[in-house]
């Protein structure tokens, strides 16, 4: 990777500053920071939702970031702050050939907080962090909307507060600039909602509580035995779930499939939501699987136990 600046070029158009007092970056000004092109950051932060995302877009999944929202921080607003360092840390630690630019920002605001390093490079006021929070125009619509549809789904025996919860969750990502208030607020009202994730956070369960080396001990196998094509952990959480009867794979030469779907007894612990497609590039959008964390995981490990007994037992 060729080091494109000794300065990050600090152009105040590229930082947004949110009324929850915290930055949104642009493609633009996040290169610049790392000293990168922005076509190539770009690139990565969309193969997010891939199957094989890119190794900066797959840091930020393996640091807990939602794929769907990573892929699209392009066009929804731009970087969230708390995403800036882990890429600054691949671009200048962990890449290829590290920016040393990347290196320098990173080392730079290590010692504030990115928050505060932002606002002493842009100038930025704290008087904004006090004003009051006044939403828009448009939120206020959209809220005015959601407790239509609460007072309705509560008429006919639903809940109200699940109503809200699940428009927050539309809002948050209709309206980035006040996502973190939407999702607080959508933690109030729930707080013991269930727990819906994709395929990298039930990895990240099972190497918790399997163990990692007994993980990549079965990705080995399935690789070996042809039910994956390549050592990839995320591939073996499909074949699993493929094998303990939960989902099959749908064919891959139909445009706007979704790679796998639901068996009837996997009805039972997954949804569907409609993400941006992995591999088209004309904005499709297809359905995909969401999986209750807490209730796939055991189901999982139990499959394991009992199918796979001499391999789990080991390591």
């Amino acid at each position: 990777m060729a080091e494109l600046n000794t300065q990050p070029n600090w152009d105040p158009s590229q930082f947004k500053l949110q009324l929850d007092g915290t930055f949104r970056i642009s493609i633009r000004g996040m290169a610049a920071m790392a000293g990168i092109s922005d076509g190539g950051l770009s690139q990565s932060l969309k193969s997010a939702a891939h199957e094989n995302p890119l190794p900066c877009a797959r840091s930020l999944v393996a640091q807990g970031f939602d794929p769907a929202h990573v892929s699209t921080w392009g066009e929804t607003g731009g970087i969230p702050e708390d995403a800036a360092p882990f890429i600054l840390e691949h671009y200048g630690i962990k890449a290829t050939s590290p920016s040393a630019l990347a290196r320098k920002v990173l080392l730079s605001f290590s010692r504030l907080g990115i928050n505060a390093y932002l606002r002493e490079r842009l100038g930025v006021s704290q008087v904004r962090d006090t004003q009051p929070l006044a939403l828009a125009p448009a939120p206020n619509e959209d809220l005015a909307f959601a407790g239509l549809v609460a007072t309705m789904v509560e008429k006919v025996g639903g809940s109200a507060k699940n109503s809200l919860a699940i428009s927050f969750t539309a809002l948050a990502n209709k309206h980035p600039d006040y996502r973190q208030l939407f999702l607080e607020n959508q933690r109030l009202l729930c707080p013991s909602v269930e727990e819906f994730v994709n395929q990298t956070k039930i990895l990240e369960g099972l190497e918790s509580q399997v163990t990692e080396p007994v993980v990549d001990h079965l990705t080995a196998l399935a690789k070996e035995a042809g039910f994956i094509n390549k050592k990839d952990k995320r591939q073996l959480v499909n074949a699993l779930l493929c094998e303990a009867g939960l989902q099959f794979r749908t064919s891959d030469k139909r445009r706007g499939q979704a790679p796998y779907a639901l068996t009837k007894q996997g009805a039972r612990y997954a949804r569907e939501e409609t993400r941006p497609a992995m591999y088209q590039d004309d904005g499709a959008w297809v359905p995909q699987l969401l999986w209750n964390f807490q209730e796939t995981l055991a189901f999982l490990i139990s499959w394991i136990n009992s199918n796979l007994q001499p391999v789990s037992s080991r390591g």
